[in-house]
């Protein structure tokens, strides 16, 4: 048989198969992925919330009682930054998906929404996250003049930066792109 012969045959085998899509079981696929998503963000933003809701009082009571100024400051700043932290992170929980009854397409649509405002709160970490406490934490030490206690919240504002960074990349990226493909074969098929 010719390079030819192979090539038609290859092609007339394979010219009258088409691809089924099924949807009830892509459905319930993507219902898992979801639910399982939505359970380690709400945790992940549950322990955020719940840690700061912690270092509130700790922080107040250095506001009240530091004896200088800028240690006052500093503690007074991560008060608010506490505040913006819970208001974002419960403000994209309630963001969340309670869409189940939609067509696949419009929960597929829906789904990318909702990860694509996720992977925006990894992506800007240190604009909303890491810059304030480090700031704020800054103030405090540098007003008691405990400057070697720099030396931790950099390292550990650097691993954060880092991990939300992996998590952005490694995680979020390929699960939008996925999600994306679902869309395009949906829609094509």
């Amino acid at each position: 048989m010719s390079d030819e012969e192979l090539k038609n045959n290859w092609q007339t085998r394979f010219s009258n198969v088409s691809v089924e899509i099924d949807l009830a079981h892509m459905g319930n696929e993507l219902d898992n992925r979801i639910k399982k998503f939505e359970r380690t963000v709400k945790r992940r933003n549950n322990r955020e919330i719940i840690t700061v809701f912690a270092l509130i009082p700790i922080f107040a009571f250095v506001a009240l009682y530091a004896q200088n100024l800028l240690s006052r400051i500093g503690a007074g700043l991560f008060i608010l930054f506490a505040l913006v932290v819970i208001t974002v992170l419960s403000t994209v929980r309630k963001s969340g998906l309670g869409l189940v009854s939609f067509p696949v397409v419009e929960y597929l649509g829906a789904y990318k929404g909702y990860l694509i405002r996720e992977r925006g709160l990894l992506d800007k970490v240190l604009y909303w996250y890491i810059s304030p406490a480090v700031l704020s934490y800054s103030l405090i030490v540098i007003g008691f003049h405990r400057y070697l206690l720099l030396i931790p919240i950099f390292t550990m504002a650097t691993l954060v930066y880092i991990l939300n960074k992996r998590a952005v990349r490694g995680y979020f990226d390929p699960l939008i792109q996925k999600v994306n493909s679902d869309l395009e074969q949906i829609k094509n098929g």
